[in-house]
C-alpha cells in the first residue's frame, strides 16, 4: 500500500490503514507509531477532523496499554477537537473512552458523569460504562451499577456495567 501520495505527499489514510493492519497483527508499538505519522500530516494539513480521529485512536490504544494519563490527555484533545466541527458520534465515543479511564481510576462517580454527557452528546442513548477488565470494576455496586458480563460484541476481555 502506497504511503504517499503523488507529489511525494504521505497519506494519513494509507498510514491509518496500515495501523489498523499493524494492531491486528498485535503490533501495538507498530500501530501507535504509524497513528503517531499520520496525526502528523492531519496537522500539517489543518485537517482537524483527522486529527480528532487519531487522537482518539491514540486515547484508546493508551488506554488499552494502561497509560490512564496519556489516555486521559490524547481523547480531552480529541473531544475538544470533535466539539470544534461538532462531530457528535465523535464527543459521545470519546466521553465513552473517558468513561473507561475513569471506571480504570475506580472513579464511578466520573464514569457516571461522563457516561451522562455521552448520553447528551449520542442520540442514541448507550446506558453503559466499559471496562476492560474484572479488576477495573472494583466494587460493582458502587455508583449504582452492575457488571452485565463480558463479550457484547466488543471483545471477551470486555466488561459492560449498566445503572441500576
Amino acid at each position: 500500500m502506497a504511503r504517499t501520495r503523488p507529489g511525494g505527499q504521505q497519506s494519513p489514510v494509507a498510514l491509518n490503514t496500515l495501523a489498523y493492519v499493524a494492531g491486528l497483527e498485535g503490533d501495538r508499538p507498530r500501530q501507535e507509531a504509524l497513528f503517531r505519522q499520520s496525526l502528523a500530516v492531519y496537522q500539517a494539513q489543518g485537517d482537524t477532523a483527522g486529527s480528532a480521529a487519531v487522537l482518539s485512536w491514540l486515547g484508546t490504544l493508551r488506554r488499552g496499554e494502561g497509560d490512564l494519563d496519556a489516555a486521559t490527555a490524547l481523547l480531552d484533545e480529541s473531544l475538544r477537537l470533535y466539539q470544534v466541527t461538532g462531530t457528535i458520534d465523535g464527543m459521545a465515543y470519546d466521553l465513552l473512552h473517558l468513561g473507561g479511564v475513569a471506571t480504570a481510576r475506580q472513579d464511578f462517580e466520573g464514569a457516571l458523569l461522563r457516561h451522562r454527557r455521552q448520553e447528551l452528546q449520542n442520540p442514541v442513548p448507550a446506558r453503559e460504562v466499559l471496562a476492560s477488565s474484572p479488576a477495573e470494576l472494583g466494587d460493582p455496586r458502587i455508583g449504582g451499577l452492575r457488571i452485565r458480563g463480558g463479550g457484547h460484541g466488543l471483545n471477551s476481555s470486555t466488561y459492560v456495567l449498566h445503572r441500576l
